[in-house]
């Protein structure tokens, strides 16, 4: 009996350990400002979709003139709009979708099993999103999809980057695809 007691708490010990593990991974996973996952979490990801060989379609956003806000309104208000983006981000997206926070004011969007023309619908969603909210705030966008990936799909997100700061010299406020 007292052998079952002792296995019984080591059990319990392990259960309360394996809990705690899961919830450090989520924060260490996560965005503390905004709660949306993260760069390493992006780039975890990123390889279990090419082991998986998955359909993906990657959506690079960088908030325009972002420093300009910060500077005029300070760094709070700045903090506000990121929070209030991220979830006009979660909002607009699919469920099946992951929204990652990339670093300052860029994002990345990892659409699944979805056509370029379905993911470009969804951006121009969030483009008319951030217009009801604030119209005086814009994002330029890159899109690629894992068709334009040579070795890795780490280039995906490099491609959608490189489209997004094309987006950015014609204009800011659209989406190159």
């Amino acid at each position: 009996m007292n052998i079952l007691s002792v296995f019984a708490q080591l059990v319990s010990l392990a259960m309360e350990h394996s809990q705690k593990f899961m919830e450090i991974k989520e924060q260490a996973d996560r965005d503390s400002l905004t709660g949306l996952f993260n760069h390493s979490k992006l780039f975890y990801d990123l390889e279990n979709c090419e082991k998986n060989k998955e359909n993906i379609c990657a959506v690079f956003i960088d908030l325009d003139d972002f420093k300009d806000i910060n500077d005029k309104y300070g760094h709070k208000f700045g903090d506000e709009i990121l929070v209030k983006f991220s979830q006009l981000l979660l909002n607009t997206v699919r469920n099946k979708d992951r929204v990652y926070r990339y670093g300052g004011d860029e994002f990345v969007i990892l659409f699944t099993d979805i056509s370029k023309d379905v993911g470009k619908n969804i951006i121009e969603r969030l483009y008319a999103a951030i217009r009801n909210f604030q119209s005086k705030i814009s994002f330029s966008a890159g899109l690629s999809t894992c068709d334009e990936v040579i070795n890795s799909y780490k280039e995906i997100v490099e491609i959608a980057d490189r489209k997004m700061y094309l987006s950015k010299k014609q204009g800011k406020g659209s989406l190159r695809e």
